[in-house]
Order: structure tokens, then C-alpha cells, then sequence
């Protein structure tokens, strides 16, 4: 996600397709997240010595099967699942904010920002945010395609 929308604030040539399918809260095409990352990390090479997180990817088969490739540096050593009650993550995203300028996420009541970044008006709700429905839309998509995901990295006998 983060990725994404740094993307778009890059303003860059995928930036208008990503902003229209992020507002909706639409499931982004897996070629589209699966180029982004790929170009971000060609950028970062210490990460595949270093390791990294990858929060919220892959989020369809497509996506975890590109990095199950064989020829893809992106095969993960496990693969972990944090599961929150559909409720809370409403309540969460019904509020949270985002700091423009360093991508920091916040809560009023879970996590909030600084008072100065909220005097300063880098702190803005997230524009995928502002609909419920939208959200619904999400949850009830990751929901959807959660399970398969988990059980395309067990067939590979990656441990979940």
C-alpha cells in the first residue's frame, strides 16, 4: 500500500490508474503491484541480502504465485498472517490519517499523531478511506482471497 501511494504521490505514468482503483478500493491488477514492486526493490538490491516485510502482499494467488517463481528472488522463508476481526479494521480505517510527507500512518484514538502534525495539516485521512463502503469493499475482498493465498505458499511448502 505504501508502495502504491508513494507511487502516486511520484506522480508517475501509473499514478492516475492507481489513484482512481485505490479510491474505489478496488483489488489493484496483480501485473500492476507486481511491476511496482518488482521496480522498487531493483532499486534497493541489499534488500534480497537483508531481508525485508512485505505488509500487505501479496493479496491474490497471481501475486504469491510470481513469487513463488523459481526465477523470482521474492520466494519468502515463511509467511505470516494477522488476523483482525473485520470490526476493528473498519473502526480502524474509518480514521486513520496519513502523514503525507513520511507516509506514517495514525489514529486518533489507536495511534495518534503529533500535535504538531496535526497543527502543520500534513496529517489527511487517506482518500481510499473516506467511504465505508469502500472499506467494506476491501475487507470483504481480503477476505475472499486470503485463504488461497496462505494455501499457494503451504503447496509450496513454505511455512505459514
Amino acid at each position: 500500500g505504501n508502495l502504491l501511494r508513494a507511487e502516486v504521490r511520484r506522480d508517475s505514468p501509473r499514478a492516475a490508474m492507481l489513484r482512481d482503483l485505490m479510491a474505489a478500493g478496488a483489488l489493484l491488477p496483480d501485473s500492476l503491484v507486481v511491476d511496482a514492486l518488482s521496480e522498487t526493490l531493483a532499486r534497493a538490491p541489499d534488500v534480497y541480502s537483508s531481508g525485508l516485510i512485505l505488509q500487505g502482499f501479496p493479496r491474490s494467488v497471481k501475486q504469491a504465485q510470481a513469487m513463488l517463481d523459481p526465477d523470482s528472488p521474492l520466494r519468502p522463508d515463511c509467511v505470516v498472517e494477522l488476523a483482525r476481526p473485520d470490526d476493528l479494521l473498519l473502526a480502524f480505517g474509518e480514521r486513520r490519517m496519513l502523514d503525507e510527507a513520511t507516509g506514517c500512518t495514525y489514529h486518533p484514538e489507536f495511534a495518534p499523531p503529533p500535535e504538531h502534525l496535526i497543527k502543520s495539516g500534513r496529517v489527511v485521512r487517506r482518500v481510499d478511506d473516506v467511504d465505508a463502503s469502500a472499506l467494506r469493499a476491501r475487507i470483504r475482498a481480503y477476505r475472499d482471497t486470503a485463504e488461497p493465498v496462505l494455501d499457494a505458499f503451504r503447496s509450496a511448502g513454505v511455512l505459514v
